[in-house]
Formats: structure tokens, sequence, C-alpha cells
């Protein structure tokens, strides 16, 4: 599981080193897995799913809104505030990765400002206290 979280974080790595050198559309692609792969190491690491059972339960449906919807519920047990702030910060980081991934439109400086700080409160919520 340790691989996940490298991953995860090596993503971070990479949003802010696209950001820093004004890959701005890439970056938020960055973000938004970082979120992704932390969210399934939550799972495994602090409630014990196992990585093959993620796989297979989540096999020929949308693979992130399962894992969105198993943390959240777990999260949502422990503390519904924080799942709101899960869910809030999750939200935004897909809807960004999508323009960025899928739009017309190139993501702004404001757009990445904004992740920026909706990936640092991502990383921070489950880092501290879900993991």
């Amino acid at each position: 599981m340790i691989n996940l979280k490298t991953k995860a974080d090596e993503n971070y790595d990479a949003f802010v080193l696209l950001k820093d050198n004004g890959k701005l559309n890439s970056s938020i692609h960055c973000a938004y897995y970082s979120a992704f792969l932390l969210s399934i190491y939550s799972l495994c690491v602090r409630f014990g799913y196992l990585y093959e059972d993620i796989q297979n339960n989540s096999r020929g449906k949308d693979s992130h809104a399962y894992i969105r919807n198993e943390l959240g519920n777990k999260i949502h047990q422990a503390k519904p505030l924080d799942c709101v702030e899960f869910h809030t910060c999750l939200g935004k980081l897909k809807k960004e990765r999508k323009k960025a991934d899928y739009s017309k439109n190139l993501v702004t400086n404001k757009d990445v400002v904004n992740i920026q700080d909706t990936i640092d409160k991502f990383r921070d919520l489950i880092i501290t206290k879900y993991i």
C-alpha cells in the first residue's frame, strides 16, 4: 500500500512543478489524481479495505464514484462535518480536472490558486485524520 501513498505524493509534487512552470491544465490533472490515490490509500490503511477487493468491487462501474462513496461513507461515520469537506474538495478537484482534460477552455491562474487551496485542504484532512 505504500506505493499508493508514494504515487499520491508524486502526483502532488508534479502538480506543484507543473503549476510553477505554467503547465496549468496538466497540473490540475495531477492534483486530482493525488487526491484519488490518497483516497484509495486511506480506505486500505485506515479502514482495512484490500486493494484487490476495491478493484473487484468497482469493476464495470465508475471506480472514481465507488472510491468517493466508500470513503465518504466511512468519513461520515467518523465525523459528518469532515465528510462535507471531503466531498466539497473532491468535487472541486474532479470538476476542474474535467475542465482541464476535456473542455475547450484553458485553466487560468485563478483556477490553479483555488485548486492549490483545495488539494492542500484535502490532503491535510486525509493525512491528519484518515490515515
